[in-house]
């Protein structure tokens, strides 16, 4: 006896269709999802000011407090650099700038983990009294002619390289979610 066919042809086009969709849609879908990126924009940044073409510092004429050159200063971390500009009295870092370091200090802190590969540089013109009461881990430097605007914070890659600019009055969660995502990526974290 001969097999009879009871599926007629508008039930095997729906049953093609259907085959079909099952395999397509998910290519379909993560096409539209890494085109698209509804979730997390791809190299969004919270608060920072990415800095291209990326600028690689030059350690020429930095030196310690005492004098000494400076030849890495840098040893691999991520680092939370902030440029003082001399004020009144030839005090660079004053009570505004404090602050900052201090901010700068609890934002390092909030990293938890991964604290280690973040250190914190303050840049001062040569000549300028050593800042008061700044904690052990604020490594202070001084510079004649330093190439970044005095005022920012500034995150520098181990390699050396600016990647982020923050501005005055900038959010420190923002600096935080930044410095966590980089970490992060980098596989510091």
């Amino acid at each position: 006896m001969e097999a009879v066919n009871t599926t007629t042809p508008q039930r095997q086009w729906t049953i093609l269709l259907s085959l079909a969709a099952v395999f397509a849609l998910p290519l379909l879908g993560a096409w539209a999802m890494y085109h698209y990126q509804p979730f997390e924009k791809r190299g969004e940044l919270a608060n920072g000011e990415l800095i291209t073409p990326p600028q690689q510092l030059q350690l020429a004429g930095l030196q310690t407090l005492d004098g000494t050159p400076v030849d890495d200063l840098f040893h691999g971390k991520w680092t939370l650099l902030y440029h003082a500009q001399a004020g009144e009295g030839q005090v660079a870092c004053a009570t505004d700038c404090q602050s900052l370091m201090d901010t700068l200090r609890r934002v390092r802190l909030a990293t938890s983990k991964s604290m280690r590969h973040v250190q914190r540089v303050l840049v001062q013109p040569t000549g300028t009294a050593a800042p008061i009461g700044v904690d052990d881990g604020l490594q202070v430097v001084q510079s004649d002619s330093w190439p970044l605007d005095s005022g920012s914070v500034y995150v520098v890659d181990p390699q050396g390289y600016v990647a982020l600019r923050y501005r005055p009055g900038f959010e420190p969660k923002g600096l935080l979610k930044d410095l966590q995502r980089l970490l992060r990526l980098s596989g510091k974290s």
